[in-house]
């Protein structure tokens, strides 16, 4: 299972100013957009188990998400990373990572994003 969950605060907070109409015209464009990043990454991390894999896009908050998924599927691991939010930011809205780890009722595995790693 190839999971993205897209937040539910991305439409309110920086499109208050347009309509239901457009809003929904905004979260369709948004779920095509993950789905086909989605594809992408499967065609080059998982080509060869690609007929194994499902991709589910959920919106709402992250963590909650995930862990409903985990519950729902029956996953023996979550793969997550790290986005790195930091400062006010992320007392204010935690880590979705360390809630994940903290709940999940399987083995998770954190991975970091490597940036300009020297040998």
């Amino acid at each position: 299972v190839f999971m993205h969950v897209i937040t539910e605060d991305l439409y309110s907070k920086p499109f208050f100013f347009l309509d239901e109409e457009k809003i929904n015209i905004l979260k369709v464009k948004v779920r095509e957009d993950a789905e086909e990043q989605m594809g992408k990454i499967i065609d080059e991390y998982a080509a060869d188990i690609k007929n194994q894999c499902s991709v589910i896009i959920r919106e709402g908050k992250p963590y909650t998400e995930i862990l409903n998924e985990e519950k729902e599927s029956g996953v023996d691991l979550i793969v997550i990373s790290t986005r790195g939010i930091s400062g006010l930011q992320g007392v204010f809205y935690g880590s979705v990572t360390e809630k994940v780890v903290r709940h999940a009722t399987c083995s998770v595995l954190v991975v970091r994003k490597v940036i300009n790693r020297e040998s």
